[in-house]
């Protein structure tokens, strides 16, 4: 294969066609970037209900409120969506990870020696593919996580349908705050990310 001729310079001669493919494919992202971009979406709807207290007083009502049974309903409903943000993304994560290659091996223990004097540590898990099983972590997280941080925007946001009907503005708050502290207590963290897998599997991945 002849010499490759740039700006007057002959270069070396080699597999350019491959070379320069190579270089224009895109990298994916690393992890530290995946779980970045979580934290950027849980600061984003975070922040978001931090708005919705003010929402409820700047609706002007006109016809008074329903009568209480009404509310009651409402306040129902947004229990339960609190609820459900605590056990769906749970059994969405359980489901996504039923369907990953997580598979494991047995990886043999320290073996005692000069260096450590104590007995050899016993055979722990391992698994066979670390990079798939990380990745399946990830992506069964972002999908539970997101899915979690909407239902727990729902009591907030029934919140201002409660104003909205002409009930008190004072009464929305509540829901607003609880939406806050579900959110706020999903704030991503590497641990979170890979605990529901290595529980599931009992083997560790790197970190």
């Amino acid at each position: 294969m002849g010499a490759l001729v740039v700006g007057g310079y002959a270069a070396a001669p080699g597999p350019w066609p491959r070379a320069c493919k190579l270089s224009s494919m895109a990298t994916p992202p690393s992890y530290e970037q995946r779980l970045q971009s979580l934290r950027i979406l849980w600061a984003a709807m975070f922040a978001s209900t931090l708005f919705y207290p003010a929402v409820p007083f700047l609706i002007e009502r006109g016809e008074p409120p329903p009568d209480a049974v009404l509310l009651i309903g409402l306040a129902g409903a947004a229990v339960a969506s609190a609820m459900a943000s605590v056990v769906v993304p749970g059994i969405l994560r359980a489901s996504a990870l039923a369907r990953a290659d997580l598979a494991t091996r047995e990886a043999p223990g320290q073996v005692a020696g000069a260096g450590n004097p104590f007995l050899g540590e016993a055979p722990r898990r391992a698994f066979v593919d670390p990079r798939a099983a990380m990745t399946a972590a990830f992506t069964s997280y972002q999908v539970a996580f997101l899915v979690g941080c909407a239902l727990s925007e729902t009591p907030a946001l029934i919140g201002i349908v409660v104003a909205s009907l002409g009930y008190s503005p004072l009464l929305a708050i509540p829901f607003c705050v609880a939406s806050a502290a579900l959110i706020a207590v999903r704030f991503p963290t590497l641990e979170r990310v890979l605990a529901h897998v290595e529980r599931r599997t009992g083997a560790k991945l790197p970190r």
